[in-house]
Formats: C-alpha cells, structure tokens, sequence
C-alpha cells in the first residue's frame, strides 16, 4: 500500500508542465514506437485498458510510428504494444487530466524461431515536448493527505505565479494569476464552465470531494480557450469503475481549535476598532456520504455523493453584532456510459444551494457589550443562496486519427433574500458619522437569477507531423436582478410619494460629513437641517453571450523542433433588458503562437516560447451596473422635531415635513445603448510572452520561465457628465434629459462616441468626445515574473514542490476589480469614475507580491503514518497615501475638464495629508506573509477498510501580519493601521473510512 500511495503522490508532486484545454474531461497519452534498430513502426496496435473500469481503446500508430489516445478518464492503464514480426511490450501508466504521457516504446525483433534480438521496453517521458504552458497538477490521492482546504483556491495558492488578494472577504478568497485581478480566472469541471457567472470572483462552491484530479494552468493557453486573462483551472470529477464503492467522512472544526487575532483600535478613537475580533467564533462540520460502481459491468458507471454542511461563525463591528448560521444539503451525481470503446457519454450533476440566516444586534464597543434587541425586532434576516449545474459530454474516436467531443452545460446561480421585516434602514448623520438607529433586517433587497447554457464542440486530427484541433465555443447568460432599499412601497419605485417607507433614509445637517456634502451638491443651503430619503433601483432581465472558433496545429517541424500555430476568433455580446445590444463587440482576432525545442531531440531538456493574446468579455454584473433599468434620485424633507432626532413611525421610516426642494435625480433611468457605452467600445485584452527551460535532473523536474503579460485595451464604466456639459454648451444644445450622471462604458484613452437625442427636440445628437476632451489615460498593467519551480522525491520518503517566483505589477488599473477599497463589482470600479481620479495613478498595483515562495510536501513516517506540510511566503504589498483630491490643482485645477472635482468625496486621490501627490504604491510595502499549515495523517485498513485519520492545523504559528491597512492620511494618527489580518489559527479534524 505504501509504495503504490508514493507512486501516485510522486507523480501528482512532479507535475509541473500542465496542458489544459477548457474541453478537457479526461487525459491523453502520446508516443512513439519503434524498434530496436531505431526504425519507427507503422501500423503497430496499442492498447490501452482501463484497470478498474475495464474500458478498453485501441489505436494503430501512423507512418512515423507516432500515435495520440484522447479524452481517456483518469485513472490507471495497463497499455500492450504489439506489431507483427516484434515481441510485444506492457506496461502500466497512470492518466492525469491535462498532462500527456509521454512514452517512447522499443520493441524487439523475433527470429523465425521466435527468439527476441533486443529486450523489449518502454521510457515514460516527464518533458512533454509539444506544449508551453505552466502550472501545476494536483490528484486527490495527495490532496486528501495535505493540509490544503478543501477548495480551487488553496490549490490556486499552492502554484508558482499566483498570489493571495488584499480583499480576500470582499473577493470570495478569489487570488490573482500572473498579475491579472482577482475576477479575470476561468474555472471548469468536465469540460463546462463553473466559474462564478455574475462576479467571475472564484467557481461555484461546489461539493470539492468528488474532485478526482485539478490542474491549475498559470500561463501559455493555447486557442482552444479563452474568455480569461489570468488562470484557468480545470478539474474532472470521480467516477464509478467496476468495483462497487461506498464511503463516508466527516469534518469537524472545533470552536475550540480556533485561535482569534487580537483586535485593532484606531489611534484617534481608541474606543472604535479597525478590526474587532473580540467576539469572533467559529464552528463547521461537514459530512460527505458515497457510493459508486457498475451500472453494467465494463460499459456504465454512477458516482453519487451526499454532502450536507453546518458553518456557524460570530462576529462584530463597532455597532453590531451578528451571529450567523449557514446550512446546506449538497449533492453531486456523475454516470458514465461507453456506448462502445470508441463513443462515451458523460452526465455530471450537482447542487449549491445553501440557506443563511443572520442575527443582528446593537454592539457596544467601549464596553464590549451586546445590547437588547430594539421592541419589535427579532434582529434576523434570510437568504438562499447557490444553484444547480447539469453537463452532459460526449467523445467520440471517429477514426484512429480523427475524433470529436461535444459538450452542453447548464449553470444556475440565484440569490433569494427574504427578509424577516419590512422596515427601512434609517441613520442618524447629524454629527457626520452615520450611526442606525432602525430596527429593519435588510436595508436592500437584491433577488437575483443568473443561469448560464453552454455548447462546445471540439474535433482533432492526426496526421504525419500536424496534430489539428478545431472547434466552436458559445455561451448565453440570462440575467435577472431587482435591486431595491427595504420598505413598503407605495406605487411605483419611480415616483413613490411623501407616505412611502420605502428607501434609504438619513437625518442630518448640509455641509456635514459625507452625506452633508452630497446634500450642498444636490442643492441644499450649507447648515440645512433635513431628512433624506435616498431611491436606487436596478432592473434587468438580459442577456450576455459569447461565440467562439478556434484552429490550433501543433506541427513536429524536426526532431527537435515543435511549432504551435493558432488562432481563436470570438465575438462578444451584452443587451439591455429590450433586447439591444449596447455592447457589440465582435470581430476579435487572437493568435496563439509557440516554439519547442528539443535539445539533442532526447526528450530530457527543452527551451519554450509562446505569445498569445486573451479577450475578456464585460461581465455579466455590468447589465446590472450599466445596462440596467436604473434610476437614482433623492428626497429631502424638513424635520418635524428641530434639532432632534426624528420619530420613527409604524412602518420604520421617519416622522418627516414638507419636501425642502425637489426631486434630485442622479441617474434617471435611460437605458438607450448608444448613451450608456460608447459606439465604438472595443474589447478588453491582454498580451502575454514567455520564454523558458525545462529539465529532469536526478529524478527531479525543475523548470525556469519568463513572463511578460501587458493589458493593451481595457473597458471601464466614467460619468463623462462634466465633460459633457462642456461639450453640449460648446455645441449649443441643451441637457433636458433630467439626469446629472451619465456613467458611459468605453476604453479608457480612446474617443467616445455619443447618439442619443439630449435637448428631447426629436433629433439625435451625435457627440464626440475625443482623448482632448476628457483627458483621460489609457488603462496600463503590465506584469514580469521570473518563475523558477523544482519538484520530486528528495528521499525515498518525502517527496516535494518547491517554487520561488519575482514578479513585478504595475501599472494605473488593478483589472476587474478594485483591493484598495474591496470593491468587487468587475468593470465598475470607481478607477476611472472621474479623470481626476488618475492623477498620479501609475506605479506598483495591489497585486505586487514582489518575492512569492511556495513548498509543500508529504513525508512518509512509516505504512499508516505521513506528515503533510504546505508552506507559502510573499512580500507585502505596496502601500499608497489617499486622501480626498485637493482642490483647484491637477486634474481639479480650474482648467481641467473636471474641475467639478466630484470624485473627491468617495474616492481616495493619491496625495498625502498635506495634499502633496503621492504617487500609487510609494508609500512603502507591509510586512511578509508567512502561512505554514501541517496535517497529520494516520491510515489503518487492519482496523477498518479504507481508514483514515487526519488531523490539520492552519496557521501553525498563528501568524497574524496584516494583509490590507488603512491608507486614507486622515486622521493622521490612524494612518496604517490594520484592517485585514491573516487567516486565524484553526485546527481541522477529519475521519474517513472507505470500502
């Protein structure tokens, strides 16, 4: 049991060199054959059986002796080579997905007495000569044995070239991928696409233990993918075979393994925190129940897993406190049926539905004390959230060198909130800080749909020195959101009246703090006492889609040489809720590009290079943010009760006067495609090249790689409504649209083109706002990285990955989405709200791990005990100064296009306390992260069949280095102070048995 179990574990360390495609479901084998006199074999059969399934493919190699088995599901082969007049050879191999084998086969000639001239072998290659990407494979043999959580992303975090985001609460835990956002990585089960559809933030959080094997790829996709600048990370899911199987484990998180960091105060008000973990707590058990065997012996196979959780966890700010409880019944189903040896399907299927409930209280932070429940609250609120998936695959072996799979995938993902009351959230402003004083349990109501349908057809053909790949790729997402404050309404959302508790309400004083400062701007004297009601709605029941073509030849130039030539063609699609199109972005080309040489053609040492370009679609939350219904406007009323705070009535909203001016609208509602992005938006995309070594050296794979990615074009949502205001006067035409925003989708740096009919006299006006007008730059991110990566077995007993990479990020634009203030809403970051928003917005990004270490391993104490260790180091990140922009200067200088300066109120310029520019990521780095996890793992089948016992311990030293600080300057004193720590110490105990 022990050497098998090392065995695996040896190969899944040493996988370093990963192939994916976004259509692979299973593995490939390729080689050679020849015979002892070095003369290839034509016609010699091989084949290849799978040793628990039975399934059996078969394959005659060409006129060089080469020869490409397909789509094979992962697991372990027995493989007989044979031809007439040569002794026949077998051996065994295991197939991972996504990583060829290599195997260059030797057979020996018979005499007429039979006799064999030469032993017979096989060499299985390590180097996979014909392809250039990078990243690392994991199986969950080892993954079960490692202390790794059991999720994509610590798979992600444990590869060369990623690093762990600054925002891991508002980002999903999603982590960056060779300098790219969080939001810009592609994930795939079976072929089909799980990445999150309304963020692209993570993959759906799927039951992870019928996960057989992952790859995560971190650089060199070839044509048959797309849609993803940075990673893409492809899994296939367990199977049945023709043993039946049962198992079952349990996971139990005890509260008391779990060690809270101290909390953080800030300097200026020692009674309020930065970071409150006085009250956390954390629990979570999961069970995992699961059978799987023949349907019919050799020909169909079912898996099916039952996974029911309970996560409950506390916390608190500085005013409230909430306890949370999250319970689901997931489920997962995988059948498998070949039809013949040659034709399979697949029909894969599971569920994510997860219901939450939340307790929140009123929280004294001087004092550390829960307060009561106000009269009439019970303080709770609901949500389901999660969805289903459904995918169905096909493969078929057309010829020994022709062959197809066709993939159909369904995902769904839903948000229901269902609140326990219908009251309004009301705060009371007056002092500048906003503190609630209601008692609603949601302030917004956002049900949500999102349900993604996919089709993939992918064909391969094998000639003498061209292996061809070929296909199409499309998807449709249907969006379906209503985003609206708690309230009873009364009437329509876009003209609810004086009695209507719907809204986000506010009592206060213009001039006074934040909402003080909006109040003045939207017309209010400065010192006006006033209650504010706030209406933002968003609706949009649309569409986002994508169609893709792709070619790729992988041709065997010489002996030595390989050259990767393709190119993928797609066109990209947003509508608004009417159906048109306000984002139309067809007509891009991407070249994927790639060069191997085989030094001495022995197999053992190679040098890479590839280019490639990568498109990425405007998310699917955009028609929500930009191409949705939506409107925005504000109520200000007189207060009743002068100088005190107002009354709140039965229905939750306050006692309120007579309006003070009228309605202030920011957004009013216009959906015309050819006023909410530009005419000519184009699609955003990267470049990337990389150049590289790779060798086997006394049993260890080790490989050195260059990488330079670069965003040439980006797209981003900006109010061009002061530049348009200058504009409109320069040519005369009047605004009667009733809106003061007009938050435009374009590419930043380029012209803006504008039709849309402002003055209402019945004729469209066609604007043009050229680079001269707004000012703007273009969007830069550009990303270099040195990535150097050794594994193997470096005793009998402990093999190991070890990975150093420097990398450098920089640029004006994280991507997607924004670390700096957590948002997470792709494409509608507030970077480029305003121009002066860029002022000296260029230099070291978020992402800019610097020096980024990674060594995990498993040491094998003796047959029933290992020890699993995981490590990862990085640099901290660059560190900014911000500040509202300063007025009158730079982009807000009188002469500037915005010298409205409206940016300055939410979002933090880059200048220092004394309005002094501060240029992005100068202003030092924090600290190194240092996480080391360690699992302990106990095995005993003399006890009970497939016994295992495992205990893991995350954050072994309780490192608690701050991953993200406060960087506005004021208050001065509170400048740096800790908003994000590591993740706490906690300890994981697991029992699993299987049989």
């Amino acid at each position: 049991m022990k050497k098998i179990a090392k065995r695996l574990i040896t190969l899944g360390l040493s996988l370093c060199a990963v192939k994916i495609m976004a259509a692979d479901t299973g593995g490939e084998i390729r080689g050679q054959v020849e015979s002892n006199y070095g003369k290839e074999i034509a016609n010699a059969v091989v084949t290849v059986t799978h040793k628990t399934k039975g399934t059996t493919r078969t394959i005659s190699t060409n006129a060089t002796g080469n020869y490409v088995l397909r789509n094979l599901p992962v697991g372990e082969y027995s493989i007989v080579v044979s031809a007439d007049g040569y002794e026949s050879d077998n051996n065994t191999i295991k197939i991972v997905v996504g990583n060829p084998a290599i195997i260059e086969t030797t057979l020996g000639s018979q005499t007429t007495d039979g006799k064999v001239i030469r032993v017979v072998g096989s060499v299985i290659k390590k180097l996979d000569m014909a392809e250039t990407t990078a990243g690392r494979a994991f199986d969950f043999q080892e993954m079960e044995l490692m202390p790794v959580n059991a999720n994509f992303e610590s798979l992600i975090l444990m590869t060369s070239g990623t690093v762990e985001n600054g925002a891991p609460v508002a980002f999903n835990g999603a982590s960056s991928i060779g300098g790219a956002s969080s939001a810009e990585n592609g994930f795939y089960l079976n072929g089909i696409n799980i990445t999150q559809i309304q963020s692209g933030l993570g993959a759906f959080d799927m039951p992870f233990e019928a996960i057989a094997q992952t790859n995560v790829q971190t650089s060199g996709v070839t044509a048959e993918f797309g849609g993803a600048l940075g990673g893409i990370i492809n899994s296939v899911s367990k199977t049945g075979d023709n043993y039946f199987k049962f198992g079952a484990e349990v996971r139990y998180d005890p509260s008391f393994g779990y060690t809270a960091h101290d909390s953080v105060r800030l300097k200026s008000t020692p009674e309020t925190y930065s970071i409150n973990n006085e009250r956390d707590a954390s629990k979570y058990q999961e069970f995992n129940v699961w059978a799987s065997g023949p349907i019919m012996e050799d020909r169909a196979f079912f898996y099916v897993l039952y996974n029911p959780i309970q996560d409950n966890d506390e916390w608190a700010t500085n005013a409230v406190f909430v306890s949370r409880e999250r319970k689901s019944d997931r489920w997962f189903v995988n059948t498998e049926w070949f039809i013949t040896d040659n034709h399979s399907v697949k029909l894969t299927a599971f569920n994510t539905q997860r219901d939450e409930t939340r307790v929140t209280q009123n929280y004294d932070a001087l004092t550390d004390q829960i307060l009561p429940l106000q009269p009439g609250s019970d303080g709770k609120s609901f949500s389901q959230l999660g969805g289903n998936f459904v995918g169905l695959t096909y493969h078929g072996e057309l010829s020994d060198h022709f062959s197809m799979d066709v993939v159909w995938g369904r995902t769904e993902e839903e948000e229901v909130p269902i609140p326990a009351n219908d009251l309004p959230a009301v705060q009371d402003c007056s002092t500048g800080n906003c503190v609630t004083y209601s008692t609603h349990s949601d302030s917004a109501l956002e049900p949500q749909e999102f349900t993604r349908d996919q089709f993939r057809a992918d064909f391969q053909l094998d000639l003498e020195n061209h292996n061809i790949s070929f296909g199409i790729d499309q998807y449709e997402i249907d969006v379906l959101v209503n985003n609206r404050q708690n309230g009873v309404a009364v009437g329509d959302l876009n003209a609810v009246d004086a009695s209507a508790a719907t809204g986000w309400w506010s009592y206060g004083f213009a001039g006074v703090g934040s909402i003080g400062a909006s109040a003045v701007n939207d017309g209010l004297a400065d010192g006006t006492e006033f209650i504010r009601r706030r209406i933002r709605n968003r609706f949009s029941d649309s569409i986002v889609s994508s169609k893709a073509y792709y070619v790729q030849d992988s041709w065997q130039a010489s002996n030595e040489l390989t050259i990767n030539l393709g190119v993928r063609f797609v066109d990209f699609e947003n509508t608004v809720s009417s159906g048109e199109a306000y984002a139309d972005l067809d007509g891009n080309v991407a070249p994927r590009l790639a060069a191997i040489w085989d030094i001495g053609a022995q197999g053992e040492h190679k040098i890479h290079a590839s280019f490639g370009r990568y498109f990425q679609p405007v998310a699917a939350r955009m028609n929500i943010t930009q191409g949705s219904s939506a409107f925005e406007y504000f109520d200000y009323y007189e207060n009743p009760t002068p100088g005190e705070r107002p009354v709140l009535l039965p229905d939750g909203s306050p006692t309120r006067g007579n309006t003070l001016i009228p309605r202030f609208y920011r957004q009013n509602g216009i959906t015309d495609p050819n006023l909410i992005a530009s005419k000519n938006l184009k699609a955003m995309f990267s470049e990337q090249f990389s150049i590289g070594y790779g060798t086997e050296i006394n049993g260890f794979e080790f490989s050195a790689t260059a990488i330079f990615n670069e965003l040439k074009r980006s797209v981003e949502d900006t109010d061009y409504g002061p530049i348009l205001d200058i504009k409109l006067a320069e040519l005369g035409i009047v605004n009667n649209t009733g809106q003061s925003s007009f938050y435009v989708l374009s590419n930043p740096g380029e012209e803006i083109e504008l039709a849309y009919d402002f003055d209402g006299d019945g004729t469209v006006d066609n604007i043009t706002l050229t680079q001269e007008d707004h000012l703007l730059p273009k969007a830069e991110r550009k990303y270099t990285a040195f990535d150097f990566v050794l594994s193997g077995p470096l005793t009998e007993d402990f093999n190991i990955y070890a990975a150093y990479t420097w990398s450098h990020s920089r640029g004006n634009t994280e991507g997607l989405v924004k670390t700096t203030n957590g948002q997470a809403d792709p494409g509608w970051t507030s970077d480029y709200d305003y121009g002066e928003s860029l002022d000296f917005a260029n230099g070291d990004l978020p992402n800019d791990r610097r020096h980024s270490v990674k060594f995990s391993g498993l040491y094998h104490l003796n047959d029933s005990m290992t020890i699993g260790v995981a490590y990862r180091g990085a640099s901290g990140r660059p560190l900014n100064k911000l500040t509202p922009h300063p007025l009158g200067v730079d982009g807000c200088a009188p002469t500037s296009p915005w010298a409205d300066c409206q940016s300055r109120s939410y979002v933090g310029a880059f200048y220092d306390a004394d309005g002094n520019p501060a240029p992005r990521g100068t202003a030092g780095r924090l600290d190194w992260t240092h996480n080391f996890d360690l699992s302990f793992n106990y095995r005993n089948d003399d006890i009970l069949d497939g016994l295992l016992l495992k205990a893991t311990l995350y954050n072994v030293f309780a490192a608690d280095t701050a991953i993200d600080v406060r960087e506005w300057t004021t208050p001065r004193e509170d400048y740096g102070i800790a908003e994000t720590l590591q993740r706490a110490r906690f300890l994981s105990l697991t029992a699993r048995i299987e049989f």
